[in-house]
C-alpha cells in the first residue's frame, strides 16, 4: 500500500515516484473529464489510467479491449489531450481548474 505524495514539493523524487498500480503515474496526475459521461449530464473526472479503464468498462465494446487511451479517444471522437487539459490534481486530491 503506497501513501499519496501530496506533501512532496514539485519536482522532488518523491512526487515523481511511479505507483506500480498505474503504469503511467507521472502522466496520470492530470484529471481528464469523460465527455461521454458529460452527454448524460454526469461530469466525472479521471486520471489518464483510470479514464482508459472507465472507457473500456462503461462505453466500449469487447473489440476495444486492447486500444490505447489515444486510440479510444480517436475512435469515439473524444477531445482527450493530456498536455492541454486544464484540470490538475489540487493539494487535496480533487480536480481543480488550472490557471490557463
Amino acid at each position: 500500500m503506497s501513501a499519496a505524495n501530496t506533501d512532496a514539493t514539485p519536482g522532488s523524487a518523491a512526487s515523481l515516484t511511479p505507483d506500480p498500480a498505474e503504469p503511467e503515474a507521472a502522466e496520470s496526475l492530470r484529471w481528464i473529464r469523460c465527455h461521454l459521461c458529460d452527454k448524460s449530464r454526469t461530469k466525472k473526472f479521471y486520471t489518464a489510467w483510470a479514464l482508459q479503464k472507465h472507457l473500456r468498462r462503461e462505453h466500449c465494446g469487447e473489440e476495444d479491449a486492447n486500444l490505447s487511451l489515444e486510440d479510444l479517444g480517436t475512435k469515439y471522437e473524444l477531445p482527450i489531450s493530456l498536455k492541454q487539459d486544464g484540470f490538475r490534481r489540487s493539494s487535496h486530491g480533487h480536480p481543480s481548474r488550472g490557471d490557463h
